[in-house]
């Protein structure tokens, strides 16, 4: 059996996903779902890893954004 998310964990990641712009959102499911078919995950984890991973790209992409701005 895989991994599962907790009740909460799944609802805190549907939370996250109101707030995507339309392009993340789009990432969001098209990660979830190649998650789910090709890694044979169940939905909820499929979805809490999809959000994982679009936060940490966010952030990454924050990060990068912050360095620029000192450099300049």
């Amino acid at each position: 059996m895989s991994w599962q998310p907790s009740p909460e964990a799944h609802a805190q990641a549907l939370r996250f996903v109101t707030r995507l712009t339309a392009e993340q959102r789009t990432d969001w499911e098209e990660r979830a779902a190649i998650m789910e078919y090709d890694g044979g995950l169940s939905r909820e984890a499929a979805e809490v890893l999809a959000a994982r991973e679009i936060r940490s790209r966010a952030l990454d992409r924050m990060q990068q954004l912050g360095q620029q701005m000192e450099a300049e």
